[in-house]
């Protein structure tokens, strides 16, 4: 470019700085949860059906119940389930699922009454945690279809 004229060499830099502002926006570009990746959780999202493989449970399941960190603030909330259909690994009817409440820490936050594919994974002890990069997020029929190849049989809330 030092040989290049001073309006072309303008003209680059002005497109190497448009290239740079869009790389940031994709950067923070929302989830598949609409929730944007933040700075301190980053993960390798990947496709629905590939979440379905690294997950250890897969269900459609049904919030009954929620408890939060007490004050309200950042921490693990429990959420008691009802399991609607059960798609993958081992799960009973009713099944609680922890995940850190600040999208910071990687963390979902479920609403009660609401349907969702699950997408879980079990600690040392066997007990169930879900995160953003887990991949749970509210059920559609054609998000369980295009992960499962089946429709499911209850209806979505």
């Amino acid at each position: 470019n030092r040989g290049a004229p001073r309006g072309r060499r303008r003209g680059m830099r002005l497109l190497l700085a448009s290239l740079l502002v869009g790389l940031g926006v994709l950067v923070g570009a929302p989830t598949a949860q609409g929730v944007p990746c933040s700075q301190t959780c980053s993960c390798v999202l990947g496709t629905p059906q590939q979440q379905a493989r690294r997950a250890d449970v897969l269900a459609v399941v049904t919030v009954t119940d929620v408890a939060l960190p007490s004050g309200g603030g950042a921490g693990y909330a429990f959420y008691r389930l009802e399991v609607d259909q059960r798609l993958g690994g081992d799960v009973s009817r009713t099944a609680t699922v922890r995940a850190y409440t600040v999208s910071d820490g990687c963390g979902v936050r479920l609403m009660r009454g609401r349907t969702y594919l699950l997408y879980a994974q079990e600690d040392a002890r066997g007990a169930l945690m879900t995160t953003l990069c887990s991949g749970t997020r509210r059920a559609t029929p054609s998000l369980v279809l295009a992960v499962t190849g089946s429709v499911v049989l209850t209806a979505l809330r």
